[in-house]
């Protein structure tokens, strides 16, 4: 897989991840899920960064 496809799925998969945690959150409030929140966010900067190095790189392959 190349580098964007994995920073996708880690997107995707921190989506789902948040999704959880909030809808723990509003099914009982009691719970605390602001671990599922906490991992959700951190794996969404993962992706992100990995997405944003993957188009740097095809970026400066394109130009030379």
């Amino acid at each position: 897989m190349s580098k964007r496809k994995i920073g996708l799925v880690i997107m995707i998969l921190a989506i789902f991840i948040i999704g959880i945690g909030i809808g723990l959150k509003l099914n009982n409030s009691e719970l605390n899920t602001n671990l599922f929140l906490i991992v959700g966010l951190i794996l969404n900067g993962i992706g992100l960064l990995i997405l944003v190095t993957a188009k740097k790189k095809t970026d400066k392959q394109i130009e030379n």
